[in-house]
């Protein structure tokens, strides 16, 4: 019998009659509204954890599970480019992994002060990669390794428990050429948080590759999400890695290489790493739907991804490169007017606010105006009253008020 999980410190007791008796119980009585004894975040997380829990028990070999000449053997490529803090980190995690003993580990040093050697201390091989020439260097090690399967890892995730184990079981278990495992995914820089830390049980959110179709790596890197593995012989098959590929545009072109050829991508669903640092595609897996006309590539980059798809020759892949251009190039333009016809926008609001405040002021104006001709003809008002007694009042006053009155009637008509 599979136990539930346990929400509280104490073991559940299994009893049918005590079962029965509560429901019973609950049967014959009124209907109560009660408040749930637990949070359903904590619900969520503990069944989360056990269906993990149950999964790795029942469906993941271990060494113990197999001879250890029926599992294939690994080289694991760290391309290092600088992150000082970090690559010390990825080599611990890398020897807590269950299957060490079958693996091997080379640092691939691509940094612009090859600083990996003193960083690494000894404890792997380091191979200098100049920065021209880091894709050639990649592909000559993985040439020279008599692994079966090659692990391709970067320092911008860690990998967690199990991630060679599980390569290493797929490969055995599959006849696969390339294995992508799903990995914990970093959090947005708008939200100002990072990866949550601990093992993959821990962890909540996950990017998960695919397997295909071909045509998925032309928007962006589908085929992986951070580590993965490639069948040394599939690796030598496909030629490497392109040698004028710059950065993750050479994991990038040669899985798209590996579609295209019809070699099949086994997706591990299990998150077996965690992001640490945000790649370019980080944002486009976080927004829906993608902006698969701008991938975060230059010009350059996009060609050399696009290369496998214009080397198979079909009109499918042709079309569908006429297709993405076509669009890529309708964005643009259509970028370039919304622009424009933003800036005329603006230009419009500026000259409305300038208009406005004119208007305001000359409102300001008027109401002067307004209260200096009241004053006066309360004034005015006062000396007709004084004046009433005055017999030169009857013929000159009256008509001087007029001219006053007229007067200021004329400069508010000019204001």
């Amino acid at each position: 019998m599979l136990l539930p999980p346990l929400l509280e410190g104490q073991s559940p007791e299994i009893s049918g009659p005590a079962l029965a008796a509560a429901l019973l119980e609950r049967l014959a009585s009124p209907a109560v509204h009660v408040r749930a004894p637990f949070a359903p975040e904590a619900v969520d997380l503990t069944y989360d954890l056990w269906h993990r829990a149950v999964r790795r028990t029942r469906t993941r070999p271990g060494l113990g599970d197999a001879q250890p000449a029926s599992l294939p053997s690994l080289s694991v490529f760290v391309l290092y480019d600088g992150e000082r803090d970090r690559l010390a980190g990825v080599l611990d995690a890398l020897d807590a992994q269950s299957a060490p003993l079958r693996s091997q580990t080379l640092v691939i040093d691509a940094s612009a002060d090859h600083s990996g050697g003193s960083i690494v201390n000894g404890r792997v091989p380091v191979l200098v990669a100049p920065a021209a020439l880091v894709a050639t260097t990649r592909t000559q090690a993985a040439f020279e390794s008599r692994a079966d399967v090659l692990v391709m890892l970067t320092t911008h995730e860690t990998p967690l428990p199990g991630l060679l184990d599980a390569i290493a079981s797929a490969a055995a278990r599959t006849s696969a050429a390339v294995y992508s495992p799903a990995v914990a995914a970093h959090a947005l820089p708008a939200t100002g948080g990072g990866p949550e830390q601990g093992d993959d049980d821990t962890a909540r959110a996950a990017v998960v590759p695919i397997g295909g179709p071909p045509t998925a790596g032309l928007s962006h890197q589908a085929f992986a999400a951070g580590p993965y593995a490639i069948r040394s012989a599939a690796f030598r098959g496909l030629g490497g890695f392109a040698s004028d590929a710059r950065a993750d545009d050479a994991d990038h072109e040669l899985l798209n290489r590996a579609a295209v050829a019809g070699l099949r991508i086994e997706v591990l669903p299990e998150q077996l790493a965690t992001a640490r640092v945000p790649d370019r595609w980080t944002v486009f897996r976080s927004t829906w739907p993608h902006d698969t006309a701008t991938p975060p590539y230059s010009a350059e980059q996009a060609l050399l991804i696009e290369r496998p798809y214009r080397q198979q020759g079909d009109d499918g892949s042709n079309d569908m490169l006429g297709l993405l251009r076509g669009a890529r190039g309708d964005l643009a333009l259509a970028r370039q007017a919304t622009s424009r016809l933003s800036d005329a926008n603006e230009q419009t609001i500026s000259e409305l606010r300038e208009y406005l405040l004119e208007l305001e002021e000359a409102a300001a104006q008027l109401r002067l105006d307004q209260g200096i001709l009241v004053a006066d003809v309360a004034r005015l008002l006062a000396e007709l009253d004084a004046m009433q007694g005055s017999s030169s009042w009857r013929i000159t006053r009256p008509l001087r008020v007029l001219r006053r009155v007229g007067a200021k009637r004329s400069s508010l008509r000019r204001g």
